[in-house]
């Protein structure tokens, strides 16, 4: 079982990573800079906000961000022509500096791509990214790079768009159908099945026009998350946390204090697990954060419902916000027990649903 930090009998730490400014998110991310690359939707300036709640239509192009004060007001409020943009569950957010990547998922019709959104938080002005696909379920940003995942009618396109000159990749396959995805040290990696339904870890070489699989997962069902770690990437099933080495192939498992694992996101050196069900309407969740360096867990907390986005507040593990179907809350991390410090229902702003939210800044 994963250990607590203090305990005698504690594993060592994964390796003396070398390295710093990683960026806090699900995916790994290298600071970009993002020239224009596609349509610009203007917004206005975006005020000091604390957090920013997205509502959302999936017939209509309508999606809404209400900006919430200290004490989680509602003081501003901006709509954008996009529909299906949408955090549900299987993904926390996507932030390069000041800019927020978003899934706008469109439709299921031939012509209604998923577009990549980057809204500029400072100003409020949004940049499409087109890969001309539809039914994007995953996307990384890195190094440049807008790197997406879809399937469709049984092929699987995998896509590297540079976000300098729109310059785009692709590589298509009948074989496999590939799922969440992540990037480290430029490739892309992805979980996903093979031609006999097998859970597997695939790499996908845009240069040599091919996806390779790298692994059989031991999982029973195929994990919701892959996040990558100085060198590393990670995911989690039944109640294992698995550390896959990409230069060695080596893989590590440390047992988890349950089996209902299944959220990850990477902040710094921090790693933050969700234990949850996202299928039912209630029942208890957990969240641990687990230190990378060190191997162990430093902190726990306990929520009501299911967990949807786990979003760090700091690159420091101090605070956490937790987003549910019902509540977006925030909550004191500093110590080894995490306590409810501020939240917010979600409800329907008329006819658009709760999409999920952002923390305005991550200090």
């Amino acid at each position: 079982m994963a250990k607590r930090c203090g305990d005698p009998e504690n594993r060592p730490a994964l390796s003396a990573f070398a390295g710093a400014g990683r960026v806090c998110t699900v995916l790994f991310l290298a600071g970009a800079f993002l020239a224009s690359a596609g349509r610009r939707a203007e917004a206005g300036a975006v005020p000091d906000a604390s957090i920013g709640l997205i509502s959302t239509a999936e017939e209509k192009y309508r999606t809404r961000i209400t900006f919430l004060d200290d004490e989680l007001k509602a003081f501003e409020k901006k709509d954008y022509p996009y529909k299906g943009v949408s955090l549900d569950g299987y993904q926390d957010t996507c932030r390069v500096q000041d800019r927020l990547f978003l899934n706008a998922r469109g439709g299921s019709e031939k012509d209604d791509d998923s577009l990549i959104l980057a809204l500029s938080l400072p100003d409020g002005t949004v940049e499409e990214y087109d890969p001309g696909r539809v039914n994007i379920l995953s996307f990384c940003v890195a190094d440049d790079c807008l790197y997406t995942v879809s399937n469709l009618n049984w092929e699987c396109y995998a896509d590297r768009m540079s976000l300098k000159d729109g310059t785009q990749t692709s590589v298509v396959s009948t074989e496999v159908i590939l799922d969440s995805a992540a990037v480290s040290d430029g490739m892309l990696y992805s979980l996903g099945y093979d031609e006999n339904y097998a859970n597997c870890l695939f790499r996908v070489d845009f240069e040599q026009n091919q996806i390779e699989k790298l692994l059989t997962l031991e999982c029973q069902d195929l994990p919701s998350f892959l996040v990558s770690y100085e060198g590393r990437l990670i995911y989690t099933c039944d109640g294992i946390l698995w550390f896959y080495e990409i230069s060695t192939g080596a893989l590590e498992e440390v047992k988890l204090s349950g089996k209902d694992a299944c959220h990850l996101n990477v902040c710094g050196d921090l790693l933050y697990i969700g234990y949850t069900d996202l299928h039912s309407d209630d029942g208890d969740s957990r969240v641990e954060r687990y230190d990378l360096k060190k191997g162990c867990v430093t902190g726990s907390l306990d929520y009501s419902g299911p967990v949807l986005q786990i979003e760090p507040g700091d690159t420091a593990g101090q605070k956490v916000w937790i987003c549910g179907y019902d509540n977006v809350t925030e909550y004191d991390f500093s110590g080894e027990n995490g306590t409810p410090v501020r939240s917010v229902k979600l409800a329907m702003d008329g006819e658009l649903y709760p999409g999920g939210f952002f923390p305005a800044e991550v200090g």
